[in-house]
């Protein structure tokens, strides 16, 4: 069972569900769901293999998403709020983040290198005749 509430409790509750309105919590969630899904766009699709440019896409995205809620871009209490959802979404995902994308990485490295192998094995196989030459050539 759990024990009743008191007053100061409600106070503190309210304090934290005040701290992140619907939609920043929202977003936070969205940017878990989805960091699969970017670390493959930017690894397999689009070929990046720099860690960084995983932690800027989940910073647009983060953005994409807040500008989403219509929230008034011109004020400095949205930058402030943007960038504490930011550094959270950054900090939360940070584990998925690195393991969605070192085994996508390994993936596209291990793609490469196959390719690569093969390429060798084809013009391997090619047999190029010498040629001679005895003298000046013109």
């Amino acid at each position: 069972m759990n024990p009743p509430v008191k007053p100061g409790d409600q106070d503190a509750m309210a304090a934290i569900a005040n701290l992140l309105d619907t939609h920043e919590a929202r977003v936070l969630g969205a940017v878990g769901l989805f960091i699969g899904y970017l670390c493959v766009l930017l690894t397999k699709i689009m070929n990046f293999t720099q860690m960084y440019v995983g932690l800027l896409g989940v910073v647009g995205l983060t953005i994409v998403l807040l500008l989403l809620g219509g929230g008034n871009i011109r004020t400095r209490i949205w930058w402030l709020r943007t960038t504490i959802v930011v550094f959270l979404a950054i900090l939360l995902t940070a584990p998925q983040l690195y393991f969605a994308w070192t085994v996508s990485v390994a993936e596209v490295q291990a793609n490469a290198l196959l390719a690569q192998s093969n390429q060798v094995k084809q013009l391997s196989n090619q047999y190029v005749q010498p040629e001679i030459s005895v003298g000046k050539k013109k």
